[in-house]
């Protein structure tokens, strides 16, 4: 593409809300056929960004072992498994951005998340109580908001934040 040249996906109609899709959802063939760049897909009434771009939708992280991910994100910690594409893909809901955990030869180095949590000490204690080692113990951040931390199977961090 010349430089000054904007990407077809980048004209893509703007919904109602006023959130352009970027041609995301309806021109990757990878997505479903019944979705369309100008649809209203759950709340994107934020624009997050100067050029139109909402909040973050998903996550991808490459894993070597995706039926062990599963169970740990799914299982261990409670999120709902959206599907299945077996032995390709596992989507999970989280209630924000989805994860989609997709199976490859290597995995995701260095990823990190953090889930909102209403109270980071006793969820701790709750994920000692099943197994997990903790990794970072509760600290109070420089905003107000408390903090903990701990590892997937395969070594991404992910991070509890309470708000302040």
């Amino acid at each position: 593409m010349a430089s000054g040249e904007v990407a077809e996906w980048l004209k893509a109609p703007v919904s109602k809300t006023g959130m352009s899709f970027c041609g995301i959802a309806g021109s990757n063939p990878a997505l479903s056929a019944t979705q369309r760049p100008n649809e209203e897909v759950g709340d994107m009434t934020t624009k997050a960004s100067r050029i139109g771009l909402g909040g973050l939708s998903e996550v991808h992280l490459k894993v070597r072992d995706l039926e062990a991910m599963r169970r740990f994100y799914v299982e261990t910690l409670g999120f709902e498994e959206e599907f299945n594409d077996e032995g390709q893909m596992v989507g999970v809901k989280t209630g924000g951005a989805d994860l989609a955990l997709v199976a490859s030869e290597t995995s995701t180095q260095g990823a990190a998340m953090a889930f909102d949590c209403m109270d980071v000490n006793a969820t701790v204690e709750e994920l000692r109580a099943i197994g997990i080692t903790i990794t970072e113990e509760p600290w109070d951040g420089h905003w107000g908001g408390r903090v903990a931390a701990f590892e997937d199977p395969e070594g991404n961090t992910v991070y509890l934040e309470q708000p302040a």
